[in-house]
């Protein structure tokens, strides 16, 4: 579960990536529930949105211009609507509204991803707290509280996203499978922490290829193959767990 199966190489001494497009599932259920499932079409007349959560706490500048960027990239190529909350605005109540809404789109968290060794379902993506919410969005609260069905896509672009514990019945508890359990058929998520400079480069190829219609694992594939010849630290952290 935590090898980064992109970084591993053949018998050529080439990275995996670079032959293969490649998903992962922690079980073989979950991965034919997943391929099954068809994406939710956008309303009549309505672009799909990306909603994009970044730098809750003003501790993550680089977050927060991912957002930006992100933000600015859906307005340029124009297939996707941008909604953009950063700082203050990055509400836990925000998300749990805009879940309830059942939109169909893309859901993308630049944010502290916080793991729990000790609690792991009390692991949480940091958000701005309110009236009604603490700001920590926890992997209890994601599997049990909203309704993300109506999301092809969830990308969590924190640190260890994809880490978690094994629970007592021998599962894995992470933030990335509490999105499956929410509905989200795929996830991209990380195992380490990646350099800004790195990730700002992952994200701006992926999403611009995937805006323009390129299915999520070519758009990573394609994505981090134009990385390999640096150190595999910079492209083989985030991985897409779901359907590729």
């Amino acid at each position: 579960w935590y090898i980064p199966w992109m970084a591993l190489t053949d018998a050529q001494d080439q990275p995996l990536i670079a032959k293969h497009q490649l998903g992962l599932s922690s079980s073989l259920s979950l991965a034919g529930a997943l391929l099954k499932k068809p994406p939710m079409p956008a309303p009549a007349g309505k672009k799909p949105q990306v909603q994009i959560f970044a730098d809750p706490d003003g501790s993550l500048p680089h977050a927060r211009q991912e957002g930006t960027d992100l933000a600015s990239l859906a307005l340029n190529i124009g297939t996707w609507e941008p909604v953009l909350h950063t700082g203050k605005e990055a509400l836990e109540t925000t998300f749990k509204a805009q879940a309830d809404k059942n939109t169909p789109g893309i859901l993308h968290f630049a944010t502290h991803g916080i793991l729990d060794s000790a609690n792991p379902l009390f692991s949480f993506l940091l958000l701005q707290g309110g009236e009604r919410d603490d700001g920590r969005l926890e992997i209890l609260e994601i599997a049990n509280e909203v309704n993300l069905r109506s999301a092809s896509l969830a990308v969590l672009s924190a640190c260890n996203t994809a880490m978690g514990a094994v629970s007592g019945g021998n599962e894995m508890v992470c933030l990335q499978q509490s999105f499956h359990e929410a509905g989200v058929p795929t996830i991209l998520a990380s195992l380490w922490e990646v350099s800004d400079e790195a990730t700002s480069r992952l994200m701006s190829g992926f999403y611009q290829k995937l805006f323009k219609g390129v299915p999520v694992g070519q758009a990573l594939t394609e994505t981090v193959r134009s990385m390999t010849t640096e150190n595999p630290s910079r492209w083989a952290a985030f991985q897409i767990y779901g359907a590729p």
